[in-house]
């Protein structure tokens, strides 16, 4: 079925009109000057999580697949909640776009938090970090927006130097992150230690082949 405009649409020049239903798209233009249409096939984050991966088993042959953000918040919510992923890998498929550009209104939770120890963290708590290897596959995360103040509201947690860290991971243990670009990443905080990737590194960690671009963090 074709959207059929109304008069004033059409009498309204410069201007277009979507039907949902049909997905038609009408152009009312004040003369016939050529005229293109953009298509933005990018799907950015609304701030939910999968349920599971794309597939794989963990394995370095058969790594549990990322294939967008909703994927990656699920990952980063089984980190959250204790699982280390040691000895297991995770692997991007695809570009992730978490906020449009200059448009931050997702707050992207830090993949796990604390120091591996009690003693420090707050309460005395096990930190909940990462000890896996993460490999991008030469793709890049857009837009990762992250403000402590925010945070807080958000979850109810004191993002303090006491519940370390910020950036994309918070805390990592003997963690391999490699072959990862950042690009557009704003990290905002206070008191606590903070990067793009990752917050804080214990043990023997390696960051291969990384790229930060367009980014800035600010404590």
């Amino acid at each position: 079925m074709t959207y059929v405009a109304t008069l004033a649409e059409l009498n309204a020049h410069n201007q277009f009109y979507y039907n949902a239903t049909t997905g038609d798209i009408v152009l009312s233009m004040a003369s016939f000057s050529p005229v293109a249409v953009v298509v933005d096939s990018v799907v950015h984050w609304n701030g939910a999580s999968a349920t599971a991966f794309a597939g794989g088993t963990g394995t370095e042959a058969d790594p549990y697949l990322i294939a967008n953000a909703d994927q990656l918040a699920y990952f980063r919510d089984l980190v959250d909640g204790g699982r280390t992923f040691e000895n297991e890998y995770v692997k991007l498929t695809g570009n992730i776009f978490l906020n449009h550009e200059s448009e931050f209104v997702n707050l992207f939770d830090p993949i796990g938090w604390g120091y591996s120890y009690t003693g420090y963290n707050s309460n005395n708590a096990e930190g909940k970090v990462f000890k896996g290897t993460f490999d991008g596959d030469m793709y890049s995360i857009h837009g990762l927006w992250q403000n402590g103040w925010d945070l807080e509201a958000k979850t109810g947690t004191d993002y303090t130097y006491t519940n370390c860290g910020g950036g994309l991971f918070a805390s990592v243990e003997n963690a391999t992150i490699k072959n990862l670009t950042m690009i557009d990443a704003i990290i905002v905080y206070e008191c606590v230690e903070i990067e793009i990737v990752s917050g804080l590194a214990q043990g023997n960690c390696v960051f291969e082949n990384i790229n930060v671009y367009d980014s800035k963090i600010a404590n």
